[in-house]
């Protein structure tokens, strides 16, 4: 899953490029990213709504200071995360034609779109959102030091 949102920000920052090459067409290759995601996401999400066990990722981020990104399909967040990368796949396939051929900053939005698209996405699979406020507080102070 983790890649899932990884791949949103690698296109998010080729978004760009793809811009100034292929034009608002870029859209197209953009919203194949959340269109991918949906499809790995179907057959999980089925899984999981069916009675089946959850799907979960765990990955260390920052192991020193016991910071983790868990990531995990319920069936709230299985369903909430099929609604995020069907919209975002949908929203970028009207942008290529909703933006004008001369259109001089699509370049930033398509980036800014995708990262957003990719954003939601992880907040949604997210099972510890708070984990950044929980590991600084219980941290000790400088003071304490």
């Amino acid at each position: 899953m983790i890649y899932l949102v990884l791949l949103h920000f690698l296109a998010a920052g080729a978004a760009p490029v793809l811009v100034k090459l292929v034009g608002r067409r870029a859209f197209l290759l953009l919203a194949l990213v959340p269109a991918a995601s949906f499809a790995w996401l179907v057959p999980h999400v089925a899984r999981v709504t069916d009675g089946g066990g959850v799907h979960e990722q765990h990955v260390a981020w920052i192991p020193t200071i016991g910071l983790d990104l868990d990531l995990v399909i319920t069936p709230l967040s299985g369903v909430l995360s099929l609604v995020v990368t069907g919209v975002g796949a949908l929203v970028l396939v009207y942008c290529t034609w909703y933006f004008r051929p001369s259109d001089t900053e699509i370049w930033r939005f398509s980036g800014v779109l995708t990262a957003f698209a990719g954003a939601m996405l992880g907040l949604v699979l997210s099972d510890n959102v708070y984990v950044l406020y929980i590991s600084g507080s219980s941290q000790p102070s400088c003071r304490s030091c």
